[in-house]
């Protein structure tokens, strides 16, 4: 067998549990294409390119494994290659394979492409209208041959199907690799916070500070909205926009550092409408009737600070809304008190 597969040295060593499935459908591919070269009906010039190809990609997968624990290991890519050798051996395998193949196929494409278009093109339509995948195996069962065209419909069809699957696994993998960092983040700035110790600002944020005090005031803040933003990246359940094959980058930077950063800043911005008691005031129940403000937050005695803290925390979770809403908020309340100063016209 040629590149032949060797899995002893390896299952004597511990394995990574993710290259578990990827050893075994290489093996599987592997094992098919050397049943199709021993089958002797591939002595022709078509096929045996096709065979080449499978080989070459099969290498290229194998490349991504890494083979010692320190080398680079690209799943998703191997994955993708091997998917392709998937496609590729739909021309090379015999005809009553390809039926089990299409009717698998269409399985896939009716649990993996929600897409209405492409269901109806390849599907069916409601009308009784039969797809290209069911007319396919309708043509194959009938015959019991599959003609050329009718393989290369249902490899692009697998085509279709793998790479909606590649798609949706490598956007799961980023997110959840973007919610990891983010909490690898999340513990580094709790322990930024204890180790210079902001944590004890957190009782008297809010009750008036000066000189030094104000600024490690101010910095308790920006860490609160941090952590904020940490939160959220970590326990959030929509997906990250990503985009592959784009600038990844820009991406990532936004997600882990951009995105924080505008929480630090949606923090600070609603700890100085608090304080500036333009549109709202944290007071303790005993001075809440001297409080002047469109809306008055009491809070127990001693807890003023605790109430900023969960604000703070608060304006970081959710950043990007709070901004624009309280923006909209304190330019309304700012026109309406130009409004009210304005001197009355004249009348001649």
């Amino acid at each position: 067998m040629k590149d032949s597969i060797n899995l002893a040295p390896t299952l004597q060593k511990w394995i990574n549990p993710s290259k578990e499935s990827l050893w075994s459908k290489y093996a599987y591919l592997e094992e098919t294409l050397q049943i199709i070269e021993n089958s002797g009906h591939t002595h022709n010039a078509r096929k045996e390119a096709i065979i080449a190809i499978c080989r070459d990609n099969l290498a290229f997968a194998r490349a991504c494994f890494g083979k010692k624990w320190y080398e680079a290991y690209h799943p998703h890519l191997a994955w993708e290659f091997m998917h392709r050798v998937d496609e590729d051996l739909i021309q090379l395998i015999p005809d009553d394979e390809v039926l089990a193949k299409a009717i698998e196929t269409k399985t896939y494409f009716d649990m993996n492409i929600a897409e209405n278009k492409f269901r109806q093109e390849w599907l069916g339509r409601e009308g009784g209208e039969k797809g290209r995948l069911v007319v396919i195996i309708d043509n194959i069962t009938r015959t019991g041959k599959a003609a050329e065209q009718d393989r290369i419909n249902i490899q692009h069809a697998l085509n279709l199907v793998n790479k909606q699957v590649d798609r949706t696994f490598w956007t799961l993998s980023q997110n959840t690799m973007t919610s990891v960092i983010s909490g690898f983040f999340l513990i580094l700035a709790i322990a930024i916070s204890w180790f210079l110790s902001i944590t004890a600002n957190f009782q008297t944020l809010g009750t008036g500070c000066s000189g030094n005090a104000c600024d490690n005031e101010i910095l308790a803040v920006i860490m609160l909205g941090l952590i904020g933003t940490y939160i959220s990246n970590v326990i959030t359940k929509e997906g990250y926009l990503y985009v592959r094959g784009g600038p990844y980058w820009r991406y990532f930077i936004y997600h882990i550092i951009i995105k924080p950063a505008l929480g630090a800043i949606a923090a600070l911005f609603i700890y100085f409408i608090a304080q500036s008691k333009l549109l709202f005031v944290i007071t303790s129940a005993a001075a809440a009737d001297k409080a002047s403000a469109i809306l008055t937050l009491k809070v127990p005695e001693g807890s003023v600070g605790y109430a900023y803290c969960v604000l703070a925390i608060a304006a970081g979770f959710a950043s990007d809304k709070i901004i624009r809403e309280m923006m909209d908020k304190v330019l309304k309340k700012l026109a309406q008190s130009a409004e009210k100063t304005k001197e009355s016209p004249i009348k001649s």
